[in-house]
């Protein structure tokens, strides 16, 4: 975290990690509409890593995410339920202005 130009503008930098720690988790199935308990797959045991900068300008901040940085490094096994992969890693911007203060 900085200010720049003349201290008008409040800068971050930041990196975001957790871990997905290796369980059983529920299976969905269509047919049924709902998950269903089950022990046969194990999904789990990798890390997610998250950059962003944002700023904030008076009343506008703005913000780039780079999401899921390490996808695929590891192979292809980053699942949310058995046989649901998670989201790939993609960007996200935002940005938020403040008409009145």
């Amino acid at each position: 975290e900085n200010r720049f130009f003349k201290k008008n503008m409040l800068a971050r930098f930041g990196v975001d990690y957790y871990w997905y720690s290796s369980y059983f988790a529920d299976a969905y199935n269509p047919y049924l509409r709902q998950f269903v308990w089950q022990d046969k797959t194990k999904i789990g045991n990798y890390p997610y890593f998250d950059v962003y900068i944002s700023a904030q300008i008076q009343t506008m901040n703005i913000f780039i995410r780079f999401e899921h940085l390490n996808q695929g490094l590891s192979g292809n096994r980053y699942y949310s339920t058995p046989l649901y992969p998670n989201p790939p890693r993609f960007f996200r911007f935002g940005v938020n202005w403040r008409l009145f203060h």
